[in-house]
């Protein structure tokens, strides 16, 4: 059932001047409400309606609409205890369920009380949620535009408000930083865009550079009292840690035990090995292919690691990029 519309005199006269067909739902004391800590309930949900129209024309990302067809809002209210943003964060969501023949057509909003578009999504499906992280109490406008349905397009609303503890960073005392002298971790090498990690104990540093492709090698550089020298991993007098190809792009990581050393490398195309040490970089186990590929058509590039510790996994990302797309079906050459 719709939301009962209360309009001044000027109100209306204000709305009529700026071309407002647009269905506006004032803010009342009966706005649906939702909270967090117990300022009001998770979920609440109201039901609407949106005529044809195509109120952004220039397609996605669907921006809030400006004409004046097409388009339904409702003010909606976000309830928290008094001084709650400053330990926790709150992330509000909107869902839409309804039934289009044509499927997904209607576009969503959240609007913050300055006007300010904070959250949108083009063509969502029914029940997709579309959520603002962060977001303080207030009034939000939900916008649904018809885009470009071909009827009136009736749907059901549900908004949710979630909340948890903010992360605070501990307090650190300011000043006194300084930097030691530097320190030449290869004087037979010449590396480029070096990457480094540093253990738990604090004393253990690694250092991993670029050599180049041609070489297919890639070192990795170890100091275990804390930077002032660095010894070559690997072979002896060859710096090779195993049998994969190398030279490229390198990243190397730790994580919350003290001898555990992750390290990724960039080989001609296909190539990216990855490797783990439990022992300080004494011995690896390899993956000489680490990545994902549908054939020599695609380069790994840009890969980099990152340690999780909540959730105890070592995630590995890289960019796949095409080389040539004369000989890949459907997309032709260029």
């Amino acid at each position: 059932m719709r939301s009962a519309r209360r309009w001044t005199v000027s109100s209306l006269s204000l709305l009529l001047a700026a071309g407002g067909l647009t269905a506006l739902h004032a803010a009342a004391a009966g706005n649906p409400t939702v909270g967090v800590g117990g300022a009001g309930p998770a979920t609440t949900s109201y039901d609407g309606s949106v005529g044809p129209g195509n109120p952004d024309p220039l397609g996605p990302p669907a921006p809030a609409c400006s004409q004046s067809a097409g388009c339904d809002r409702h003010v909606i209210t976000l309830a928290a205890p008094k001084g709650w943003t400053k330990t926790h964060s709150i992330t509000l969501a909107v869902a839409l369920t309804y039934s289009s023949p044509s499927g997904p057509d209607l576009d969503v909003g959240i609007i913050d009380s300055s006007g300010a578009l904070i959250a949108s999504e083009f063509d969502v499906a029914s029940k997709q949620p579309v959520t603002a992280a962060n977001v303080l109490p207030g009034n939000y406008t939900i916008e649904v535009d018809g885009d470009p349905t071909p009827a009136p397009q009736s749907y059901t609303a549900v908004i949710t408000a979630a909340s948890g503890p903010k992360y605070i960073p501990p307090k650190r005392k300011t000043g006194g930083l300084t930097f030691s002298r530097a320190t030449l971790v290869d004087p037979y090498r010449l590396g480029t865009e070096p990457t480094l990690a540093v253990a738990t104990d604090a004393k253990t540093v690694y250092e991993s550079p670029i050599f180049g492709f041609s070489t297919t090698q890639s070192f990795l550089m170890r100091s275990t009292n804390e930077g002032q020298t660095f010894n070559v991993l690997g072979v002896p007098g060859v710096g090779k840690l195993d049998q994969c190809t190398g030279g490229g792009d390198s990243d190397v990581a730790t994580d919350q035990f003290t001898g555990d050393l992750y390290n990724i490398d960039l080989g001609g195309a296909p190539e990216v090995p990855a490797r783990v040490s439990h022992d300080k970089g004494l011995s690896f186990a390899s993956s000489c292919e680490a990545n994902f590929h549908d054939g020599a058509n695609y380069f790994t590039d840009r890969q980099w690691l990152a340690t999780d510790l909540k959730h105890h996994v070592e995630w590995y990302i890289y960019r796949d990029g095409v080389l040539s797309t004369n000989t890949l079906p459907g997309i032709g050459g260029t």
